[in-house]
């Protein structure tokens, strides 16, 4: 965020809603190190993440949630304005997900987004619009 905004003096508001996923015993782990530690997860985790369970860790559909939350909030409270949403990869494909009515049994088949892109997303009435 701060390497978009640079020197721009710009309302910052950080939301806890909008944090990666927490994956729990795998947090600081390869994916070598977590393939190998939980085999199963690990499968669910890349071919099948509405299955996804790992003991500490957010279910994907626990992410979606949260993640959804915090962009309905900001369409709600943030009406005929813009606003610049910083977040991550798998927290984004979620919330297309759900913005695309794509279950997530089939989130491989949305574009992983690309590390420091741009996206828009808009609402109006009930539509939401991703270009």
């Amino acid at each position: 965020m701060e390497i978009i905004l640079k020197d721009r003096a710009v309302e910052v508001a950080v939301k806890d809603n909008l944090r990666e996923i927490n994956l729990g015993p795998w947090e600081g782990k390869t994916r070598q190190e977590t393939a190998l530690s939980h085999p199963e997860e690990y499968l669910a985790f890349w071919e099948s993440p509405d299955l996804f369970q790992l003991q500490g860790a957010d279910t994907f559909q626990e992410l979606q949630y949260r993640v959804v939350e915090e962009f309905d909030s900001i369409f709600a409270n943030g009406k005929n304005t813009n606003n610049l949403v910083v977040t991550h990869w798998i927290a984004i494909k979620v919330a297309l997900a759900h913005y695309s009515s794509t279950p997530l049994s089939h989130l491989s088949e949305i574009p992983d987004p690309v590390n420091g892109g741009f996206m828009c997303i808009s609402k109006r009435g009930d539509d939401v619009f991703i270009q």
